[in-house]
């Protein structure tokens, strides 16, 4: 059996996807180093592959995903993609934001679509439904904030999520939690409520790492799916392989 493989390489980590017939078949998180693959992915037929790398990629991380697939193409502002983008710094705008848009028009097309991607930044993006991309915003994500306080301040401590115990807290400890965490989740009701005002019948997608979070604590209707952006690439690819 042939397979087709997506790579995402984060800030703090790297998610790799096997895909067959337009099947997610295996999914593996890790370092961004790559060296730490399974062999049910390292030792599959991979037919065609696509990677979205960051601006100081590796010559390793290359290496790595030569070696999986051997004409691997790797996202760029220049490459055509299935969705139309309204923005005016292309050369900038994220791979892990286009990609997360056109999985999320892959699973809703036609519809006005708020992308979330919670993971160490927080990206607000909207896709209008005649599939374009219209703009979006960029915040701190939750282990961000954390380390802020953290290195900014004399004495708070470096912290990480947990479930708030109550909404106003009795420890430092829990005033830092519930002030990140609320405040973050406060952002995310508020960026919901204004674009819901904007655009008629939008559909919210929350994707990354943050994602349960959020929905354990928003009761708008909102869609979580954590395998978005891999969902995106490989609709990339698969565009790419159609016109080449």
């Amino acid at each position: 059996m042939a397979y087709d493989i997506v790579t995402d390489i984060g800030n703090t980590r790297a998610k790799t996807a096997l895909f067959s017939n337009g099947n997610l078949v295996k999914t593996h998180t890790g370092p961004k180093t790559l060296d730490d693959l399974p062999t049910d992915i390292t030792e599959k037929n991979i037919r065609f592959g696509i990677a979205s790398l960051p601006a100081k990629a590796t010559s390793g991380q290359k290496q790595i995903l030569h070696r999986l697939c051997r004409d691997i193409i790797y996202l760029s502002s220049g490459m055509d993609i299935p969705l139309k983008i309204s923005h005016h710094t292309l050369d900038t705008l994220g791979n892990d934001r286009k990609a997360a848009c056109v999985g999320a028009v892959g699973f809703y097309p036609g519809k006005n679509l708020l992308v979330i991607d919670a993971g160490t930044a927080i990206t607000y993006d909207i896709v209008s439904a005649q599939g374009i991309m219209e703009g979006g915003n960029i915040s701190p994500g939750i282990s961000i904030r954390f380390k802020a306080l953290h290195n900014y301040t004399g004495k708070l401590p470096l912290l990480r999520s947990e479930k708030p115990e109550n909404i106003l807290g009795k420890t430092t400890r829990q005033s830092i939690i519930n002030g990140v965490q609320y405040g973050v989740l406060s952002e995310v009701k508020w960026y919901i409520e204004q674009m819901t005002k904007e655009y008629k019948g939008l559909i919210t997608i929350i994707s990354g790492g943050d994602a349960g979070f959020l929905a354990d604590n928003l009761k708008n209707s909102i869609f979580v799916h954590s395998d978005l952006v891999l969902f995106g690439l490989y609709r990339i690819l698969m565009n790419y392989v159609e016109t080449n």
